[in-house]
Formats: C-alpha cells, structure tokens, sequence
C-alpha cells in the first residue's frame, strides 16, 4: 500500500506483541516485532504467514482500543519472515 493511501500516519516503533488466531481447533499463539502503528493499524514481522482478509487477535498491550487486526497485505521477506500489514478492527461489545 503506497503512503499516499494510508488513513493515518505511521510512527515507527519496535514491539513485540503477541497474537493468537481464531481456528476452528482453538487459538493458537504466536510472536510478532510491530515495526509502525498508527491510529488505523501496523505493520509487523513474523515466521508465521497470514492472509490477507484473516483476523488475529492482539494479546500484547497496546495504546489502541482494538485489540483485533485484520491482514490488509502480507508479503514474504524470505524463508522465515513475513512482513504484514494489519488494520485495526474495533468490534462492539454484544448485548447481554
């Protein structure tokens, strides 16, 4: 995505969060380094591929309200990392 089409601007940062995927086996976790974060989103490394349109569930703390990402690209940088970019997903709390 070029930087003329992002929503908000980046700044660089180094974090390394933790993830989880929703599967229909359960979630199963993984590590990431966030290289950028805006209000919008990140982009983030990991040994792990995703797919663009898939959720992951962020279980770091961040200075963001959402706490879910949807993969907007991906790409691989070689045999073992991935560059991802994620959009946060603000989802409402459901009735009870």
């Amino acid at each position: 995505m070029g930087k003329s089409a992002r929503r908000s601007m980046r700044n660089g940062c180094t974090k390394l969060i933790r993830y989880v995927l929703n599967e229909p086996t359960g979630e199963r976790g993984f590590w990431g380094m966030m290289f950028d974060l805006s209000r919008s989103g990140f982009c983030m490394g990991t040994n792990h591929r995703l797919s663009e349109g898939q959720e992951i569930m962020i279980k770091s703390p961040l200075a963001l309200d959402a706490q879910r990402a949807v993969v907007r690209w991906s790409e691989k940088v070689n045999d073992s990392l991935f560059k991802v970019g994620l959009e946060m997903s603000v989802h409402e709390a459901s009735p009870r």
